[in-house]
């Protein structure tokens, strides 16, 4: 395995290798990481691409928010360069369950935007953008050939991994 870590641009890239102590690297390495400030997942995708000369299996993590368009193009690159893609498109749960009632205010993590609302009157607007927007990165992802999976927050990841490489046996 390797890691690619990104914000606006990669900040850390450890090619893969084999071996316990290549392993160790990587846990290190994702121990500290912080979800915080802006993220360009399409460049770091591309630049991605560039940097990964192998066939590999990747395997994105991502709220896929952005330049979905660009995500999307960012996807099929890699794809086209005969890596073997598989996108877990993770969102937290309240994203997907918005179970606001009452006046709430939203902040936005990334560029740290306030925004008010009463989510009683927004709920439908609110689930046909969430729909539309995962269906983007979904038809998108398969398109390019890749796998993708939804997960959300409130199922856990091992979980998560775990349906997928059974679902991958099977296929095999």
């Amino acid at each position: 395995p390797g890691l690619v870590v990104f914000d606006k641009d990669i900040r850390t890239f450890i090619p893969p290798r084999q071996g316990r102590r290549h392993l160790f690297t990587l846990l290190a390495q994702l121990e500290p990481l912080r979800a915080e400030g802006t993220t360009g997942l399409e460049n770091a995708l591309r630049m991605t691409a560039l940097r990964i000369r192998r066939r590999s299996l990747l395997v994105l993590i991502s709220d896929c928010h952005g330049d979905e368009p660009r995500i999307v193009e960012s996807i099929k690159l890699l794809a086209a360069r005969g890596h073997d893609i598989v996108v877990f498109h993770l969102l937290d749960q309240d994203e997907v369950d918005f179970p606001f009632q009452m006046l709430t205010s939203f902040r936005d993590i990334e560029s740290r935007v306030e925004v008010m609302c009463d989510p009683l009157r927004q709920r439908q607007q609110y689930d046909r953008r969430l729909t539309a927007f995962k269906t983007l990165i979904r038809d998108g992802t398969l398109s390019a050939g890749a796998d993708y999976r939804f997960i959300h927050t409130g199922i856990p990841i091992e979980a998560a991994l775990r349906e997928y490489l059974l679902y991958r046996r099977r296929q095999a």
